[in-house]
């Protein structure tokens, strides 16, 4: 129990970063793209998202596709994957910046 306690303390005083990971995948039937969380072999582009602002002041964006899909399927599905990952971090810049002070 002793063990446990201090860990919630440590993680209480220490701010660490946070990932997310989002790949964007292709249904050929439909057409359509679609979202799945964490990293998938067969998709079209998949965003990894880091955020140490608390403790540095930077975030991290890795975003990457697969050749194997044309180009603009390329584009398209990583501009829908940086959207999914980035939204939180822009809806605290945003409220921040018009929040009253």
């Amino acid at each position: 129990m002793a063990f446990y306690l201090s860990f919630l303390c440590v993680v209480c005083v220490v701010n660490v970063s946070w990932a997310q990971i989002y790949s964007a995948l292709y249904d050929e039937k439909t057409s359509r793209l679609f979202l799945k969380e964490g990293f998938q072999p067969d998709s079209v582009a998949v965003a990894n998202f880091t955020s140490d602002i608390n403790n540095t002041g930077w975030a991290y964006l890795e975003v990457s596709t697969s050749g194997g899909y044309n180009d603009t399927l390329q584009a398209y599905a990583a501009g829908v994957v940086e959207a999914v990952v980035t939204s939180e971090v822009s809806l605290q810049t945003e409220s921040e910046q018009y929040a009253p002070h």
